[in-house]
């Protein structure tokens, strides 16, 4: 009998011992003098086991599931940690792109960020500076950043309400190659090249769509307000318009629009064509009848035609002449 003193729990265990072969039945097995080991199988328990050592010996070997899962969850939290960290230094070692990112809240947690850029050049957004929550997800950077502007922004593929974006980098485009870097650089992009077919506020796109003008008006009013851009009017063709501009810009257009009205009636009075157009024909076909028949256009005054010219040009105009 062997009593086991090493374990916390004295275990008694007996040994059955295996005959020694018998070497006259097999006479061409070596003999020997070496005493028999024998297995270690054959060290029987006398009374059960504590129930730590109760478990198989697989059991024993292997961590339970749960435990596997936290390792990898520890691990995916790890590694993504050191990425955020390094993506972090990289912007912040990077002083030409103007891009920063700084951790937001208590200044302990990596997956909540805080971004910044400056409003683009030659748009209404310039000279603005614009802020954007960046929160990461556990399985980053097999998923995208998910971001929001924090600053108001009068933008169609951003919500005037929520800051919500329409990107596709931040969505079905994301690579676990790209960074919150380059999403960052994708929307300062996308400030210079709105797209209000894709909205994601489709009050701001309908504008965008219906009135530029009034558009870039809005969207530089919200610019100077909410992103700090400074008030002033910005070169022509930027974009950034006043109201001053507008005005003006109007103004143009209405007299160009104008002239090339004007420019239909080819030096005859307006309201002398006028009065044929009123009977239901177009501008360019009476101006053509009044040149078929020969008609004065006397320095571009307005007077009467004498009937039979009313009447050679009424032939015309219906096709009888």
């Amino acid at each position: 009998m062997i009593t086991a003193t090493d374990c916390k729990h004295p275990i008694q265990l007996h040994i059955t011992r295996h005959p020694r072969p018998n070497t006259s039945q097999a006479p061409d097995h070596p003999t020997t003098n070496e005493r028999f080991v024998p297995p270690s199988c054959c060290l029987l328990p006398l009374y059960p086991l504590p129930p730590q050592l109760q478990a198989s010996p697989s059991t024993l070997l292997r961590p339970p599931l749960a435990t596997h899962r936290r390792l990898h969850f520890d691990t995916m939290a790890s590694n993504r940690a050191r990425r955020i960290a390094k993506e972090i230094a990289d912007i912040k070692a990077d002083t030409l792109s103007q891009i920063l990112v700084d951790i937001a809240g208590n200044g302990e947690d990596l997956t909540h960020l805080r971004g910044q850029f400056r409003g683009p050049p030659d748009t209404p957004y310039e000279g603005g500076t614009f802020y954007v929550d960046i929160k990461i997800p556990s399985d980053y950077p097999f998923r995208p950043p998910i971001m929001k502007f924090e600053t108001k922004i009068w933008h169609p593929n951003v919500s005037s309400q929520t800051g919500a974006i329409c990107l596709d980098t931040l969505s079905s485009q994301w690579s676990p190659v790209l960074t919150i870097k380059s999403a960052l650089i994708s929307l300062q992009s996308l400030l210079s090249t709105p797209e209000p077919k894709d909205p994601q506020d489709a009050e701001v796109a309908g504008m965008l769509i219906r009135n530029p003008a009034e558009f870039d008006h809005v969207a530089r009013d919200w610019s100077v307000r909410y992103a700090g851009a400074p008030k002033k009017e910005i070169a022509e063709g930027s974009g950034g318009a006043t109201a001053e501009t507008i005005k003006r810009k109007a103004q143009e257009s209405k007299a160009k629009e104008e002239k090339n009205k004007m420019a239909a009636y080819h030096g005859y009075n307006k309201e002398l064509v006028d009065r044929f157009v009123a009977m239901g024909f177009d501008v360019e076909a009476v101006v053509a009848a009044f040149e078929y028949v020969g008609i004065d256009r006397m320095g571009g005054e307005d007077y009467e035609l004498e009937e039979a010219y009313m009447g050679d040009v009424t032939a015309r105009l219906f096709g009888e002449a």
